[in-house]
């Protein structure tokens, strides 16, 4: 972070320097007084020289130069005052300056702190949210490698097609959903067979999945074109309104390891 240092003076600097101008106008102005008196002194003795008869006496004369001895004496004292005021004038400012340069330090140094800690606070949650994101991607995965019904759609898709059971199975599904009224409630959608097994799309509604496996279970034990022995299967996931269904050729059809 950058400090911006304006070069106007601050305030207190700028009514400081004016006192100073003012106190040296002062005794500049009290020099040129005293000598502008020394010279009319010097002149006044002069005269008293040349003029025996001028009217001012010796007396006078010892009273102006101690009077001007006097105000000498005066000025000096306030040069060495105005000295003094300006040595311990610029002596606090040192110290002022060194204290603001130790606040704008400690200033710069906790914000740099605050900075460190929102940086490493931005980072601690993005890790979180990548763990977090990692955990619900790997869960998913183990539900994907270890669902029987994922891994009969896997084996279901890598088969291929013997046409003439396919046909005759898709046919015969066909026909059960449109003539058994039973099976009303959840229309057939599609009905895809390929070796030895089959698998049925269903529109529903219903919610309950098991009275669903159980209905079409009933259909089909009334099928004389169904082997009894057949396995069956189906997911427990109703998808945009859709649920799948697997029906086996054979006992171990739809077998998985």
């Amino acid at each position: 972070m950058k400090f911006l240092h304006s070069k106007r003076q601050p305030k207190s600097k700028r009514i400081f320097t004016m006192k100073n101008n003012l106190l040296l106008f002062f005794v500049l102005f009290s020099l040129a007084l005293l000598g502008y008196k020394v010279f009319s002194m010097d002149s006044k003795n002069s005269a008293n020289n040349q003029n025996l008869s001028s009217s001012v006496s010796n007396g006078e004369l010892e009273e102006d130069q101690a009077r001007m001895h006097e105000q000498v004496t005066d000025l000096s004292l306030l040069v060495d005052s105005l000295g003094l005021e300006l040595r311990a004038s610029q002596k606090q400012n040192r110290e002022n300056i060194t204290q603001i340069r130790e606040m704008l330090l400690a200033m710069q140094k906790q914000l740099q702190y605050n900075e460190l800690v929102a940086d490493e606070k931005a980072l601690a949650d993005e890790l979180d949210a990548l763990t977090a994101e990692k955990q619900a991607a790997d869960l998913e995965e183990a539900k994907e490698l270890h669902s029987p019904i994922r891994k009969l759609n896997r084996i279901f898709s890598d088969q291929d097609i013997d046409a003439e059971w396919a046909s005759a199975q898709e046919a015969n599904i066909t026909d059960m959903f449109a003539n058994d009224s039973q099976l009303a409630f959840m229309p057939l959608e599609k009905a895809s067979c390929k070796t030895d097994i089959c698998e049925l799309s269903i529109f529903t509604q219903e919610t309950n999945q098991m009275k669903l496996a159980m209905t079409l279970s009933q259909a089909l034990s009334k099928q004389k074109w169904h082997n009894t022995n057949s396995s069956f299967s189906f997911s427990s996931d109703i998808v945009d309104g859709t649920m799948k269904f697997y029906l086996g050729k054979e006992k171990d059809s739809l077998l998985v390891e």
